[in-house]
């Protein structure tokens, strides 16, 4: 029956029950069950009841990361004051920080900061919550996660992007100028060798563009491979301003990739004809 109580505490948000379940000796689910629920109360009551949150459910998800889900400062608070773990992982990796990050909620992340949590901790995959907050253009929590020392060129594991990256390839230009002063390097390829600014192009971003030219990106870096340029890509996907971008800040229209290929070719083969590339 102890079972019983405990799930009906957590699901049918009841204080009465809650308080049942206690004295039969709620274990650690109906925690979590209750936050995974939104029930304050519950999670009240199991807590002050002192039911050990520290064990989470199936997946190793704590009540902690529901309420960061659920940006739920007052239960987070809750179970901060209890003894909840903030840099608690689930088998995936996934952290209270990393949902907040996720949700777009600067001040949950500022508490879970406080309480401890490493803003550096990856998924499985090596993401960030730095690079979840760069894909959203949450910039406040780009800077708060930044001014806790995130570290900007962190990778992910599979195509190596950095959180620059992400950001880039959301259009997320003033994310993009934050993490440059935070230290997010300008050179820096993924896997395949691309460059922020390669991102950039492709993406038809010339904001962005400027920004990493400002910063000292280089427009003529070529793809080791294939020996693509930043204009190459832009000219093959019909990205005229940031053609013009690249080409006003002395990108080479004469360069040839590994087939010989220049970027004229590229307007000719695989984009439209309004780019002109001043030759």
């Amino acid at each position: 029956m102890k079972t019983k109580a405990t799930i009906l505490a957590a699901l049918l948000g009841s204080t009465l029950c809650a308080g049942a379940a206690l004295a039969a000796g709620a274990n650690d689910l109906s925690l979590v069950a209750a936050a995974k629920q939104g029930d304050r109360a519950a999670v009240q009551s199991l807590v002050n009841g002192r039911a050990k949150h520290a064990v989470a459910g199936a997946e190793g998800t704590s009540a902690l990361v529901w309420a960061a889900t659920r940006n739920d400062l007052v239960m987070a608070d809750l179970l901060l004051r209890a003894g909840a773990n903030a840099k608690a992982a689930n088998e995936f990796g996934a952290t209270p920080l990393y949902a907040a990050a996720a949700h777009a909620d600067p001040a949950m992340i500022e508490k879970l900061l406080a309480a401890g949590a490493d803003p550096n901790t990856p998924l499985m995959s090596g993401e960030t919550a730095l690079m979840e907050a760069a894909r959203r253009g949450n910039l406040a929590d780009v800077r708060t996660l930044l001014a806790s020392h995130a570290n900007p060129n962190a990778r992910e594991s599979n195509g190596g992007q950095t959180a620059l990256m992400w950001a880039i390839s959301q259009r997320q230009s003033a994310v993009v100028e934050e993490l440059i002063k935070g230290g997010a390097d300008v050179h820096a390829g993924s896997k395949a060798g691309f460059t922020p600014l390669m991102f950039a192009a492709q993406q038809g971003d010339e904001t962005s563009a400027r920004i990493l030219l400002r910063a000292g990106a280089k427009p003529n870096d070529a793809q080791p491979k294939t020996g693509l340029t930043p204009l190459m890509i832009a000219s093959a996907m019909a990205q005229a301003k940031a053609v013009d971008v690249l080409l006003d800040n002395g990108a080479d229209p004469n360069l040839a990739d590994t087939n010989g290929y220049t970027s004229l070719h590229r307007v000719v083969r695989d984009s439209d004809y309004g780019i002109n590339l001043r030759a």
